[in-house]
């Protein structure tokens, strides 16, 4: 993943701090982790990214807000 700028959006601590450790260990410059869609959706009109790992049910239940932004954008999510 050399190169590849990847937003990290988790609000479990542990799976965020996992989650960004293989990233970086794989490569990849990773941006985040951040706990919500507000945050993470922010931060997506400030600067490009190849990719995503996204987690759908931030806090208080399921979101869709931060896919339907990266879908529009053209980047690829997990």
């Amino acid at each position: 993943l050399q190169g590849w700028r990847i937003l990290v959006v988790e609000d479990d601590y542990y799976l965020a701090t996992d989650a960004c450790d293989w990233l970086s260990r794989a490569g990849a410059d990773v941006i985040g982790p951040f706990s919500s869609p507000e945050e993470a959706c922010r931060r997506l009109t400030q600067e490009p990214f190849n990719a995503a790992v996204l987690d759908i049910n931030l806090g208080t239940g399921p979101s869709y807000q931060v896919a339907s932004a990266l879908a529009d954008r053209g980047i690829p999510f997990l």
